[in-house]
């Protein structure tokens, strides 16, 4: 999740560290994230990708699980809407991800 937010200017920190300074109000994170959607649901595939290629699987238009073969293992754009909006979902729910776990999402400062 930091590496993704981190494309959009957004970082990740404890709720203790949080300056409230730096924390957007939920309403403009929610449509910040929806404004850049399609940027940060590809880095969420690719780092999907990414776990899985570390662990041993790779691309086979049959999914086998005991194998570690997997039909996702494509490029985001090669993706069909259905498979689009799981990773675009997965990003929607940050915030909430990130409260639960007791982390908030802030702006980055400029270095």
């Amino acid at each position: 999740m930091p590496g993704v937010l981190a494309l959009v200017g957004l970082g990740l920190v404890t709720m203790e560290e949080a300056d409230p300074a730096r924390l957007p109000p939920e309403n403009e994170l929610k449509q910040y994230l929806n404004a850049h959607i399609e940027l940060l649901a590809e880095a969420e595939h690719d780092g999907w990708m990414e776990q899985r290629a570390k662990a041993g699987w790779r691309y086979d238009p049959r999914r086998d699980d005991l194998k570690k073969l997997h039909d996702l293992m494509v490029p985001y754009p090669s993706l069909s809407e259905t498979e689009k909006d799981k990773d675009r979902r997965a990003v929607t729910e940050y915030p909430g991800n990130a409260e639960e776990a007791r982390f908030a999402i802030v702006w980055l400062s400029p270095e």
